[in-house]
C-alpha cells in the first residue's frame, strides 16, 4: 500500500485508485476509472511507529504512526515530530489516559515499550524510526 495527499489534502491509496476518490472529477466505466484532473506529483507518507492493541475490544489491532498528529479511537493522540525524532502521547480532553500506570494529564515523550491505556483498551508503543534510524 502506498499513501498519498492529493492537492486538497486526502490521503488515499495509489495503488488501489490512479486518482483521488474523494475529489475525483471522473467516472467509473467498466472498472476503469477515467481522469480528467491532472496528473500531481505523489507525496509518500513513512510510518514512523506503532501503537498496538494489547487489551480491550482492539485486541490485537496495530495503528500506525506517521509524522504529526495522529489520533487513535478519539482517545488519545500520539504525534511524532521528524525534526526531532522523538514521539509525544498526548491525551483528548475529557479522556482518562496511563502510561506506565500513571496517569497523564499532558502531553509527555514516549519510547518503545511504553504501555498506555485508556479505559478497557490498553496498548503498547513501538517505534520504528528512533536514534539514527530516520527517514530521509
Amino acid at each position: 500500500m502506498a499513501l498519498v495527499e492529493c492537492e486538497r489534502g486526502h490521503v488515499y491509496d495509489d495503488e488501489k485508485f490512479p486518482v483521488c476518490p474523494y475529489c475525483m472529477n471522473s467516472r467509473k466505466q467498466k472498472g476503469i476509472y477515467i481522469s480528467v484532473a491532472k496528473k500531481e506529483k505523489k507525496r509518500r507518507f513513512y510510518i514512523a511507529g506503532w501503537l498496538v492493541a494489547t487489551e480491550g475490544r482492539e485486541k490485537g489491532k496495530d495503528f500506525q504512526i506517521y509524522a504529526g498528529k495522529n489520533k487513535i479511537n478519539r482517545e488519545i493522540c500520539i504525534i511524532y515530530d521528524p525534526k526531532g525524532n522523538r514521539f509525544y502521547l498526548a491525551p483528548e480532553a475529557g479522556e482518562i489516559v496511563c502510561l506506565n500506570g500513571e496517569l497523564q494529564m499532558d502531553a509527555a515523550e514516549i519510547r518503545t515499550g511504553d504501555q498506555i491505556s485508556c479505559g478497557e483498551n490498553e496498548y503498547e508503543f513501538v517505534a520504528f524510526c528512533r536514534g539514527n534510524r530516520v527517514w530521509k
